[in-house]
Order: C-alpha cells, then sequence, then structure tokens
C-alpha cells in the first residue's frame, strides 16, 4: 500500500469508529484492529493468540452466509479486514455491537511462543533469536521479553495496547476460556441465523496454530516465570480481570 493511500485509509478508519464508538480513539494505532461487518452490525476488535482468524472468519461467515468457514481463506480474512472501514464509510455504525475477545496472559504468550518458535521458527528466529520449543526455550524467551519489552511483535504484546477503545466502550467481552459458550450467547442474543454454521469449526489455516497451551501450563511454567510474567502483563492482568497464579 502506498503512503498516501495509507494515510487515507487511517483517516477512514479513524471517522468510522469514532461514530461507531461515539469519540475519537486514544489509541490511533490500534484502529486498523477494529473489522467491520455491515449486514450483521458487528464491529470485532481483532487481538492475535485470541482466536482471531476463527472469530473473523465466523462473522465473514454470519454477514455473507457461506456455508463452510474452510472456503475462507487466511488471506481474504486480511483484506476483508484491511477494507472494512471503507466497506462500512456510508453505514451507521452507531448501532453496531462491539465485541473483543480476552485471554489469560500467561496461556496467550505460552501459545504465541510454541506458535512462532515450533510451528513457525524460521520467519522468528533471526529476529527475535533461536528459542526452543521448549520449557527451558521459554523460559529464556520470557526473561528476554524482560529486558527488551513485550511491544516488539502483536503477538505477545499487551493486550489493552491492541484495543482501539478501553475495554467498558465494548458491549460483549468473550472470554477465550469460554470462547464457544460466549459466541453462542452472542450469536442467540442477536437472533443471528446461525443454522448454517459450526460454532466449533476452525480455518484449516487456525486449526494449525493450536498449541494446547492451557494443558501446557504446569509443565512450562515455575514459580519465578509466574511471578515475571505477572510483571510484564500487569496492565493486562488488573484490566482484564486475570488473577496471577500459585505455583506450590
Amino acid at each position: 500500500m502506498s503512503k498516501m493511500k495509507h494515510i487515507i485509509n487511517q483517516k477512514i478508519q479513524l471517522l468510522v469508529a469514532k461514530r461507531c464508538f461515539g469519540k475519537i480513539t486514544e489509541k490511533p494505532q490500534a484502529i486498523s484492529k477494529l473489522c467491520y461487518f455491515k449486514n450483521i452490525k458487528v464491529v470485532y476488535n481483532r487481538i492475535p493468540k485470541n482466536a482471531n482468524t476463527s472469530t473473523v472468519a465466523l462473522l465473514y461467515q454470519l454477514d455473507r452466509r457461506h456455508k463452510t468457514i474452510n472456503s475462507i481463506s487466511h488471506n481474504k480474512i486480511k483484506k476483508y479486514c484491511s477494507r472494512s472501514a471503507a466497506f462500512a464509510v456510508t453505514a451507521d455504525t452507531s448501532s453496531y455491537n462491539k465485541m473483543v475477545i480476552i485471554r489469560d496472559p500467561y496461556t496467550r504468550l505460552l501459545s504465541a511462543f510454541l506458535d512462532k518458535f515450533g510451528n513457525k521458527r524460521g520467519q522468528y528466529i533471526d529476529r527475535y533469536g533461536d528459542f526452543l520449543a521448549s520449557p527451558n526455550g521459554f523460559s529464556d524467551f520470557v526473561n528476554k521479553l524482560g529486558v527488551i519489552g513485550v511491544a516488539s511483535n502483536g503477538h505477545w504484546d499487551l493486550q489493552i495496547s491492541q484495543m482501539a477503545y478501553p475495554i467498558a466502550d465494548y458491549d460483549y467481552i468473550v472470554k477465550f476460556e469460554s470462547l464457544h459458550h460466549d459466541l453462542r450467547k452472542f450469536v442467540n442474543s442477536k437472533n443471528l441465523d446461525s443454522r448454517h454454521i459450526d460454532l466449533k469449526q476452525q480455518p484449516k489455516s487456525d486449526a494449525q496454530k493450536r498449541t494446547g497451551s492451557d494443558e501446557l501450563f504446569d509443565e512450562y511454567y515455575n514459580r519465578d516465570l509466574v511471578n515475571i510474567v505477572h510483571e510484564l502483563y500487569q496492565e493486562d492482568f488488573s484490566t482484564l480481570g486475570y488473577k496471577k497464579r500459585v505455583i506450590l
């Protein structure tokens, strides 16, 4: 995208977001995280490692009435989200339902680590270091984040830094830990026709990212790492309502 097109697109995103949320965002760097779905009147704030691709695919499916989620490619999802504000520029977005998915910072960080240094290692080791996808490798990675900070990549940056607006401004706060239940509740509350949709189905590209981080917590975390991660993500813990874990 040329510099001029980028500037124009950002102005459109800011305009549509202001109309949707009723105020100017204090985080213009996060404005591109908002994805609009005109037919079902939903705006979804994307956050990496929070079932992002699956949720965009689901909302796209509801919006366009696709029969299968696997017909929606990862590239199609990215392209749609980058253009969705322009699609909604003439819509009354003030009536849109605002949704975000949040996740326990402990399992989100572990999932990001296992995905990027296990499944996609070649793309990350040159930039961030050669960490083995193992408990020792995770410990080394967390200690490095303690030195360089967490903002170097969206997959392990603070969740609140990637929310375009304060969490209180969202109508639906879905927890990753109860994702399918919360999404079903959301779909039912809006009377959306989901008879053609399996809410538990994932795009192939997202299914490949599953790391089982919830089940691996005890294997990868020790008392020191619990404390370090809690300190690194203190703002997420306090704002999103997750508690510091205790390892005896």
